[in-house]
């Protein structure tokens, strides 16, 4: 079924069906009072104002609120945390995440994240098409600070953790029809069914596109034919350039053969048929853009001329989760084993200019298999036990068909492949001992060991230069220490210390075999100090205090290859060249005085810089780089999110939402380049939904950056050939019409 016949199915439904529903369920979208929340921080159910850990719950109610479609539209609501689509370059698809200043912006599977993502348990390990959409959601926990005794490995700086909505065994249908500016034109629909007296489906729709925010024609053929007949006429019309196309599902079936046994499978599909993100050229003077090309910079722009392209994002995923949980009579016991596989192909223009330097083809195949078999008891009336295995696998490569000017029209072809194979096993264990009623000490560790195996064919005309074959191999425990005190019902205060590795590896894009690695495994020490406080049942105070200090810090620069002989003259190495110190405080306020008003305030203080940074970053022999922040680490952040309801005539209502998010400035570059800089910015959205009284049914508008403030939001350094800067979004109006029976 196309888009243009669900689109005509769901109008159809909104007309005709029963309207005695959505009027109930309303609130979801409503400040009904702080409400109770249950997070699985732990790898168990609990309230999360009684879990000491230092996280952010976001739930159905809260995404629905922020009009998030995607992890990048929650972002700036959680203190200390950046998501940034834009931070990876060109491709959109991707998520950059940044917590207190430590994350990752390169799309390479062989760099590892410092924070964790993981969906239905299941953890997700590569950058590209990990910005994942939000529809029929139930929660997401944002946790900062190490996570490495319960999620594992690459979660030094924290993790997020998304939980799809199960099926409830009754029947019902939802569903959300967005439309707005530059084409933009969602549909999302979820369906669930009892199937029999023991099992239970569901299934989740998402169709998503737009036409994009740039508008671009181009002067070659889009298949980068070899060598081009470069066309001295621009040919064609502007075109609407860097739109998203992309068509999800996802079914369930649960089984409930008895109460004390469900079985759950969760199925995966996506196929996306997006454009690359246009940057905009910022080289400096003395560049190779800008000197040998003459193609200097042009400051923003969203009107422009290419040489390759158009480009394309395609992927396609498929996978497959299977959830087991028995409880016992002992304690629970949980099995969670999944499968994915990923077809991923990019082309796109690097130089982002008319100027026929530099186009790409990165086709990268990927696969992962894991199993996590976890145990849960109460050992005794003050001792709880949570323990398990975990088991790891994925493989990908790359090929790399890079095609650059030399002379004239020519286009030099060269290729280079990429291969690596990962195994991972670890074992780890949670203890938590009541000494009395209100203070708990708690104990766990982590043991991982891991494998790796990297083959690389560097670039060459006609792929034909030798395989450079590397094997290493890790392991590392991870402990953590904590506790916590119950003041009263409705206070906590915590303390936890914990130590967190994230795995060495190898330079998938390096361009000379002494800079393939290995890199080693970086670590981190951490202390948080927490409050978890409500006043009453109007307000809600979480403050938490850290200090963390890494070692080995792994940074990633793009430098060039300087009289190498390389047909590539350019080179992204991943090195453990630093030191680094975070501290600061974070704060959390919800105040809800009234069924009517709900104000919520999150702020974050982040001092953080290296300590010691000894690095190459242009092929010139290390300089000193000390002292420097940390790559996209603001001072400050903050958010102030308010719902207000205003009650109508015969129980109708409509809710307003406002929300303002802020980041101080900050610099892109791992080195602090000047023109990386990146100034503070303030981002004003809002929203109305009308609801009437007896309905099923709501309809809103909404609207994102008010005050259509379109500013550099990332920039990246391609060594001495040229500088990108990548701008935010500007002004969208929309509207929306949402419908649940």
């Amino acid at each position: 079924m196309n888009y243009k016949s669900i689109t005509f199915v769901l109008s159809f439904l909104l007309l005709f069906t029963n309207n005695s529903v959505f009027a109930q369920s309303s609130e979801t979208i409503s400040a009904s009072g702080i409400e109770e929340i249950i997070v699985t921080a732990r790898k168990k159910e609990e309230p999360l104002q009684e879990t000491p850990v230092t996280i952010t719950a976001i739930t159905d109610t809260k995404i629905q609120k922020l009009y998030a479609t995607d992890l990048q539209d929650i972002g700036m609501s959680v203190p200390n945390l950046l998501i940034n689509a834009a931070a990876s370059g060109s491709f959109s698809n991707s998520a950059a995440v940044f917590m207190r200043g430590i994350g990752n912006s390169d799309i390479d599977s062989t760099i590892d994240p410092p924070i964790g993502i993981f969906i239905d348990g299941v953890y997700v390990p590569r950058s590209s098409n990990s910005n994942l959409d939000l529809f029929d959601v139930e929660q997401v926990e944002v946790l900062r600070g190490p996570q490495g005794t319960l999620f594992g490995r690459n979660t030094t700086a924290g993790a997020i953790v998304v939980r799809s909505k199960r099926p409830t065994g009754e029947f019902g249908a939802r569903a959300r029809l967005t439309m707005g500016e530059y084409g933009r034109r969602d549909l999302r629909v979820a369906v669930e069914s009892p199937l029999s007296d023991t099992i239970n489906g569901k299934i989740s729709i998402l169709q998503q596109k737009s036409d994009g925010f740039y508008k671009a024609r181009y002067k070659t053929h889009p298949d980068y034919s070899v060598p081009a007949q470069m066309s001295i006429e621009y040919g064609g019309d502007y075109q609407d350039t860097g739109g998203d196309d992309v068509f999800a599902v996802r079914p369930m079936l649960e089984f409930n053969p008895n109460e004390n046994f469900t079985l759950t499978l969760i199925g995966e599909y996506s196929k996306e048929r997006s454009q690359p993100r246009p940057a905009v050229n910022a080289a400096t003077p003395n560049m190779v853009l800008s000197r040998v090309y003459d193609r200097p910079g042009t400051g923003f722009t969203d009107v422009a001329t290419y040489n390759f392209g158009p480009g394309y994002i395609n992927a396609d995923i498929k996978g497959l989760t299977v959830e087991a949980v028995w409880e016992l009579e002992s304690g629970t016991l949980t099995s969670i084993t999944n499968y994915r596989e990923t077809e991923y192909q990019y082309k796109g223009e690097i130089d982002w200019t008319d100027a026929p330097m530099f186009g790409i083809v990165r086709t990268e195949p990927h696969e992962q298999k894991s199993t996590e078999l976890r145990y849960s008891t109460d050992l005794s009336d003050r001792l709880f036990l949570t323990a398990g295995i975990y088991l790891f696998e994925q493989e990908y490569e790359l090929r790399r068909d890079t095609f650059i000017n030399t002379s004239g029209a020519f286009l030099a072809h060269i290729t280079g492949d990429t291969s690596q194979t990962h195994e991972q096993q670890s074992l780890f264990a949670d203890l938590t001992y009541a000494l009395t009623d209100r203070l708990n000490v708690s104990f766990g560790g982590r043991y991982t060991k891991e494998d790796k195996s990297f083959l690389q064919r560097p670039f060459s005309v006609g792929n034909v230069a030798a395989a450079i074959t590397k094997d290493e191999d890790w392991s590392n425990f991870g402990p953590k220490v904590g506790i916590d005190y119950q003041i009263d019902e409705d206070k906590l205060v915590y303390a936890t210390v914990a130590r967190g590795f994230k795995s060495g590896g190898f330079n998938g894009r390096g361009g000379t075999p002494t800079t393939l690695g290995p890199f080693d495994e970086e670590s981190v020490d951490a202390l948080e100090i927490g409050l978890k406080a409500d006043w009453g049942n109007t307000l809600r105070t979480n403050v938490a205090f850290y200090l963390m200090r890494f070692e080995d810090l792994q940074r990633t620069v793009i430098r060039p290859l300087i009289n190498c002989g390389c047909p590539n003259p350019q080179e992204t190495v991943t090195a453990n060249a630093a030191e680094a110190e975070l501290k600061g405080i974070e704060v959390e306020i919800e105040w809800v005085p009234s069924d009517n008003f709900n104000l919520g305030v999150a702020l974050a203080l982040n001092d953080s810089g290296y300590e010691e940074y000894f690095a190459d970053v242009f092929g010139t022999g290390a300089q000193d780089y000390s002292g420097l922040p940390l790559q996209n680490a603001p001072d400050v952040t903050a958010s102030v999110n308010m719902t207000y309801i205003v009650d109508m005539a015969n129980d109708a209502s409509t809710v307003i939402n406002l929300g303002w998010q802020y980041h101080d400035e900050y610099n892109a570059s791992v080195t602090g380049y000047g023109p990386a800089e990146i100034d503070a910015r303030g981002l004003l959205n809002a929203s109305i939904d009308y609801i009437p009284s007896q309905g099923n049914w709501r309809i809103s508008a909404y609207g994102k950056n008010l005050a259509d403030d379109v500013e550099k939001v990332a920039h990246t350094n391609v060594s001495v050939l040229f500088d990108l800067a990548y701008y935010s979004d500007p002004r969208v109006l929309g509207i929306e019409l949402a419908w649940e029976y």
